[in-house]
This record gives structure tokens, C-alpha cells and sequence, in this order.
């Protein structure tokens, strides 16, 4: 299938196109399970002193300063939701296809670059949907900001489209 020289290089892109595809993916797990999407800062008054109270929402549970409650997510975080879902499942595809072509199985460098491209471009999916979702429902104006698993999918989805193009240009 390839000659040595050829064959240790595109062993080494191999490794670490599997080393950054599963940190890709223990990244979107993190995405998909916290509670890090929005943050809503609300200040009240008490008639003596005022307070500032953060609540944290996430696709799945939101929390308050107190607790956290499960939550019927709204059409942008179930749309997010599943756009990185299925991110997530051709992330484990490409994994297991570099892995069966390594082992000189079958010859797939280039469906696991163009399927790392595609999750990456589900992911920038899922997170322009949930943007575009806050957008129309006002809650910029009402003090929302994005919170930390916000800016992870939008690493993941830079390294997903990053690491697809590494892979294409070694078969260049």
C-alpha cells in the first residue's frame, strides 16, 4: 500500500490525527454535559444592598446560584444538541476508519479527512443555530453571555476542520 518512508509518515499523521480526534470528542462529551452555554447575570435589590446572581444554562440543565434543575430544552439547545451528536458519531467513525487503514485493512485517509471536515462544520451548525436561537428570542438584551462549553465547541469544531485538512494534505 506504501513504501517505508511513505508509510512511517502517514503513520505519524495517523497518531495524531487519532490523538486529536479523540480529544475532539472527550471535549464534546464535556460540551454536551455542562451546564456552560449561556450565562444570564441578574442583579437585585433588596432595598438595602444589591446582590449579583449568575445563573449558568446549558443545553440539557441549567443551574442557579442554590441548585441545578433538569430542563425541557428549547429548539436551539435540542438543535445544537444534535448537530454535535452527530459530530460526535463521525468523530468515533473517522477514529475507527484511520485505525482499519493503519492496519492496512482498507484504504480510508480520505473519507476520515472529509468526515472530520463534516463534524466540524456540524459543529459551527449546532452553535449558529443556538447563537441564532438566543438572538431571536432576545436574550442578548436581557444580559445572557456565552459561558466556557460555548467557546469548547467552537475549539472543537476549529480542530475538527484543522485536522481534516493536516490528514488531506499528507495525501496530497
Amino acid at each position: 500500500m506504501f513504501n517505508n518512508v511513505e508509510g512511517k509518515l502517514y503513520k505519524k499523521v495517523a497518531i495524531t490525527f487519532i490523538i486529536v480526534t479523540s480529544l475532539n470528542i472527550i471535549l464534546d462529551i464535556v460540551v454536551l454535559g455542562t451546564t456552560g452555554w449561556m450565562i444570564r447575570t441578574v442583579q437585585v435589590y433588596d432595598g438595602q444592598n444589591e446582590t449579583t446572581i449568575h445563573y449558568h444554562g446549558g443545553l440539557f440543565r441549567a443551574c442557579g446560584p442554590d441548585r441545578c434543575a433538569n430542563m425541557n430544552p428549547t429548539r436551539g439547545a435540542r438543535t445544537a444538541a444534535a448537530f454535535v451528536i452527530m459530530a460526535l458519531f463521525m468523530r468515533c467513525t473517522c477514529i475507527a476508519l484511520v485505525i482499519l487503514t493503519m492496519l492496512k485493512k482498507i484504504r480510508a485517509y480520505p473519507q476520515s479527512a472529509k468526515l472530520s471536515f463534516i463534524s466540524g462544520v456540524f459543529n459551527v451548525i449546532g452553535f449558529g443555530s443556538f447563537v441564532a436561537y438566543l438572538a431571536h428570542t432576545h436574550a442578548f438584551e436581557q444580559g445572557v453571555t456565552f459561558g466556557y462549553s460555548f467557546a469548547l465547541a467552537c475549539v472543537v469544531a476549529v480542530l475538527s476542520i484543522g485536522n481534516s485538512f493536516i490528514l488531506g494534505w499528507e495525501l496530497r
